[in-house]
């Protein structure tokens, strides 16, 4: 049972005008928790028919399907779900062909595993296993479609008598209000996590009848404060109940959520949840339901915390995978080591070897798994670099023309400012400036004009756009894993892929040792080249889009497309292995309009002292430009000195 700890003042207050017999803040939460306590250990089966609409993709409704089974004793849980309708994909999931997926933390390890009847690079699914029980604490409050019946609202990995015990303002109203017949306690609470409506039924076990909550900035929501134009609201209603070994279940309801992003894509959905079977007290010993049985031979199998290895799943166990071609390399290697005269050799040597001993057997998901790493450990540095571009997509852009830049980020702000000439030459007359500089809080955009023109800053607070803009203004976006057409890294676009593969063995380029990944996306087919020897990094990128792919946010490509990254070459600054220069190139029109550039960082600086530099603060801006900012396109705003001045000489306050 929860116990609570309730501020005096926040008791008492509730309590004040309450007739005879009305119960107090404390004693709902107490009686809520006793119930839910008598409702385990259980096992429940349910169903739920759910209407999806979002901003994404093609932002149409769908509707899906699903059936669970859930189960728990107090220490482990399992969850089998089976998904079938529309899932917001492209084709329509049939329910004797659905999608799985189960959940099961045994006591000692976790195991996510996942099945596509139509994936053709996994027939027989994916089985993740991590020794650690952080995921187990959220398979419900996350993973099953009945939490709010647990009192777990969606957003939230408490339950709501441990929300609203946290409390900054919570009262009971003095009346009962019926719901469905029965008179019901009715709180309503502000909490760091939002504000909550709660009906508590007595004559049900104090169960929950009805639930409102909204969230808005800075409220709590998946363990993360909400920003910007984030907001939330999510409802339960029409709850059933059930009596069930004498007591009290809830067996149905409605369930409605809308949730906007902070950059303003959103999302809702409504589903009818329904419990077909509950069983509570189960001998769960003679069942066998905390073991991983559903897991089918041939499984691929990722253990999290073993790296280097991968494995597939036969008769309940794990079969370590051996590539014998790897095996014919390492052999290789080992006598070219051998033969070395030179220490210095045979040290270089020693190297490519352990190099290829960490690479050898991995799965494409330890691959990314290895890509997001190096990622992770160059995501704060700045770099200078130059960009020669020939643009063949219309008559007067022929000639090559140079760009020059300054590029900033730390993991949570980016800055880039570039000097473009219409010629090699680099002549300052015919140089154009541009910058974007997202601190964090607010995007500033400057565009300068040629010599003897003005330019525009363009300011918008809270935007989210930063991958969109690296994607089309970064020369060197490609280096960063975003392709063009993309505004999101690679690897998040192969996490989604509808089918992906790793080559057989491994591909030689010079002295680097790559894997090669084949992918069908919903935006095309991509080959990436991981580079093994220098640290994972990519070191070529095939991309092929065809008319109704999709491209950028939710576009759709209207012809044929292709985008390719070759020749990188790399540099190892402080131990880790950067890209450092490229040869790009995209294609429309089928081939009839080519873009290329060769893009080469001068200069990288890795952990640099960001305030030192001012990596993040606008500047090279000229005083007197003329400022927008988004939501005040009325106002006459000029730049001064760094600040915003507005047609009084005053400070913007934006």
């Amino acid at each position: 049972m929860y116990k609570y700890m309730i501020s005096i003042t926040i008791c008492i207050m509730p309590l004040q005008g309450f007739a005879a017999g009305h119960l107090s803040t404390l004693d709902l939460l107490d009686k809520y928790s006793e119930t839910q306590d008598r409702l385990q250990p259980f096992i429940i089966k349910s169903e739920d028919s759910i209407t999806n609409h979002s901003s994404f993709g093609k932002a149409e409704t769908g509707r899906s399907y699903s059936s669970s089974e859930l189960c728990f004793d107090g220490n482990r849980s399992s969850l089998r779900n089976r998904l079938w309708g529309d899932l917001m994909q492209r084709d329509i999931v049939p329910e004797d062909k659905p999608e799985y997926q189960s959940f099961l933390w045994d006591g000692k390890d976790f195991f996510q595993y996942s099945k596509s009847p139509r994936s053709t690079a996994r027939p027989h699914g994916m089985l993740n296993i991590d020794h650690s029980s952080k995921y187990s604490e959220k398979m419900i409050s996350r993973g099953y479609s009945g939490a709010s019946l647990f009192g777990f609202s969606y957003g939230d990995d408490a339950r709501i008598d441990s929300v609203l015990c946290k409390a900054d303002i919570i009262d009971v109203e003095d009346k009962l209000e019926p719901v469905a017949g029965s008179l019901c306690y009715v709180i309503n609470a502000t909490t760091p996590y939002g504000k909550y409506r709660v009906w508590l039924d007595p004559e049900h076990g104090y169960n929950i009848a009805k639930m409102e909550v909204k969230k808005d900035t800075d409220d709590l929501m998946f363990g993360q404060i909400m920003r910007g134009k984030a907001k939330f609201s999510g409802s339960v209603k029409n709850v059933r109940f059930e009596k069930i070994s004498e007591l009290w279940v809830p067996m149905e309801a409605d369930i409605e959520i809308s949730r906007t992003l902070p950059n303003s894509m959103f999302y809702q959905s409504a589903w009818h949840h329904k419990r077909t079977e509950v069983t509570l007290n189960p001998d769960f010993d003679s069942l066998g339901v905390f073991t991983p049985h559903d897991v089918e031979n041939g499984a691929e199998v990722l253990v999290l915390d073993v790296a280097g290895i991968s494995y597939t799943w036969q008769d309940g166990k794990l079969v370590p995978n051996v590539d014998e071609l790897a095996i014919e390399q390492l052999d290789k290697m080992t006598d070219e080591i051998m033969r070395q005269d030179r220490a210095n050799d045979a040290n270089n040597s020693m190297k490519a070897l352990q190099c290829m001993l960490s690479s050898a057997n991995v799965t494409v998901a330890e691959l990314l798994a290895k890509y997001k790493l190096s990622q992770q450990q160059m995501q704060s540095f700045t770099a200078k670099a130059e960009t020669t571009i020939v643009d063949t997509a219309s008559a007067s852009k022929t000639s090559p023309m140079r760009e020059k830049c300054d590029f900033a980020c730390d993991g949570k702000r980016v800055s880039h400012r570039s000097s473009i000439a219409s010629d090699l030459a680099g002549t300052t007359e015919q140089q154009q400036y541009t910058s974007f500089v997202w601190d964090g809080k607010r995007l500033i955009q400057y565009r300068g004009g040629s010599a003897g023109q003005s330019g525009q800053v363009y300011i918008t607070m809270n935007d989210s756009r930063t991958n969109e803009i690296i994607s089309t203004q970064y020369k060197g976006a490609a280096l960063l894993g975003f392709c063009n057409g993309d505004y999101e890294r690679i690897d998040s676009i192969l996490d989604k892929a509808q089918s992906i593969s790793i080559r057989k063995g491994t591909v030689r380029q010079g002295e680097s040792i790559c894997y090669v990944i084949d992918a069908t996306t919903e935006r095309g087919k991509y080959s990436v080249w991981l580079d093994a020897a220098h640290g994972y990094n990519i070191a070529e990128i095939q991309v092929h889009r065809k008319p109704g792919d999709v491209i950028r946010n939710a576009g759709r490509a209207k012809t044929d497309m292709t985008f390719s990254l070759i020749n990188v070459r790399f540099e190892n600054i402080k131990g880790v292995w950067f890209p450092a220069e490229a040869d790009i190139q995209m294609t429309e029109d089928n081939n009839s309009q080519t873009t290329k550039w060769h893009h080469k960082r001068v200069e990288i600086s890795l952990n640099p002292n960001h305030e030192k530099l001012g990596s993040f603060s606008a500047d090279a801006i000229p005083d007197g430009t003329n400022v927008t900012i988004s939501g005040h396109y009325g106002d006459k705003l000029k730049w001064q000195n760094g600040k915003v001045l507005t047609e009084d000489g005053k400070t913007h306050g934006f």
